[in-house]
């Protein structure tokens, strides 16, 4: 049986421009979206029908996640999910978020790890993105972390921090996939950020502990 993101890179034609048009409900219709969830979730667990009066190709989609994650193996955890269809599919942040958090409440199982997740996003310094939190969260099991860099500059020009000359923090660092695959990531902060960079690791690692 496929992995969940095997399955995903297999999506069936017209999912891409599925998961544009499910950004645009994410983003302008909160309640129809959780509507389409909800009806893609049964329509996969109990066999019902899908509606074509609304969001008819959107709830398609979700339903092939949502099928996706009930079948694939090994079943993808909540973060686990998140970080493919971030990296994997057209769906922004907030699509995610919301179809997964949707998806817990209606499969009545604990949706601490996921409220947790969401939880440290909320601690992340501006810049550093809820995609950056997966790839972090998962190593442990998914990749492993390697050659973690970072040094100290003075900026004479820069988009992160207001004043020239003030000092910043550039990182550097790299995910090591399970088939060697190295992915290189860079990110630049101010010492302010910097420093919130740090504090929002240690809650993560916190969190961490009980997902």
């Amino acid at each position: 049986m496929p992995s969940f993101e095997q399955l995903i890179m297999s999506a069936p034609l017209g999912f891409a421009n599925s998961c544009l048009a499910l950004n645009t409900v994410a983003n302008e219709d909160e309640g129809g979206l959780a509507n389409a969830v909800t009806e893609s979730y049964y329509h996969v667990v109990k066999k019902t029908e899908i509606s074509i009066l609304k969001y008819h190709r959107e709830k398609k989609a979700i339903a092939f996640i949502i099928r996706s994650m009930k079948s694939a193996q090994p079943p993808p955890s909540i973060s686990n999910a998140a970080n493919i269809l971030l990296s994997k599919s057209f769906l922004t942040q907030d699509s995610v978020e919301k179809i997964l958090l949707k998806v817990k409440e209606l499969s009545g199982t604990d949706s601490s790890e996921i409220e947790s997740i969401m939880k440290v996003r909320n601690f992340m310094v501006h810049g550093l993105t809820f995609k950056f939190f997966c790839v972090f969260s998962l190593f442990q099991t998914n990749g492993k972390l390697k050659n973690f860099q970072w040094k100290i500059g003075v900026a004479v020009s820069s988009s992160t921090c207001k004043n020239l000359f003030s000092p910043y923090i550039s990182v550097r660092y790299d995910i090591i996939e399970e088939d060697g695959t190295a992915t290189p990531y860079t990110t630049e902060l101010s010492y302010e950020q910097f420093k919130d960079f740090k504090s929002a690791f240690e809650k993560v690692a916190k969190v961490m502990d009980v997902v």
